[in-house]
């Protein structure tokens, strides 16, 4: 259990108090905060499907086994894979475990239409792809790369947002 889940106070309130008492301390927090999150994240949801069709000419799958991947398992680790690459991309606090919730909703939607699988499914993959971007470093490996091909391609002032103006 977290010491926040005791507290009644909102996360401004908290982080207001550590960088006027504690601006060492605050110091570290920031650095720390921004080593695990990426310096870029997205906010234009209407590239979703070029991110979708990109990832899958990389990883040599088509949609359509995107959503069929109950016949082959491999392919449900890639559509896993897909998830926690548009978390790192669009929500990485999520995705790294900064914090709790549900991936957002226009996203989640947004997938829903692109591959043709329920709610539940992405629910339940985006739980996956968290832990598993945790656990394997392998799976990390996957969605790293394919991040920074991501970014490469569609990482422009138009699509993101950067992270200095996520201040903390």
């Amino acid at each position: 259990m977290f010491i926040f889940d005791k507290m009644n106070y909102p996360a401004q309130i908290v982080v207001n108090v550590l960088h006027r008492e504690f601006p060492d301390l605050a110091i570290k927090v920031l650095e720390r905060i921004r080593e695990q999150l990426p310096a870029l994240t997205f906010d234009d949801i209407d590239i979703v499907e070029g991110i979708v069709d990109a990832f899958c000419q990389d990883m040599n799958v088509t949609k359509s086994q995107l959503y069929n991947a109950e016949m082959i398992k491999s392919n449900a680790h890639k559509r896993r894979i897909l998830i926690a690459l548009i978390m790192k991309l669009y929500q990485p606090e999520l995705l790294v475990s900064m914090i709790t919730g549900h991936m957002n909703s226009c996203i989640s939607r947004k997938l829903i239409a692109i591959l043709h699988v329920s709610r539940g499914t992405v629910s339940f993959d985006v739980k996956r792809a968290v832990k598993f971007y945790q656990l394997y470093s392998e799976f990390r490996e996957s969605v790293d790369n394919m991040h920074t091909k991501i970014i490469q391609q569609y990482g422009n002032k138009e699509n993101s947002i950067e992270a200095s103006t996520q201040a903390v």
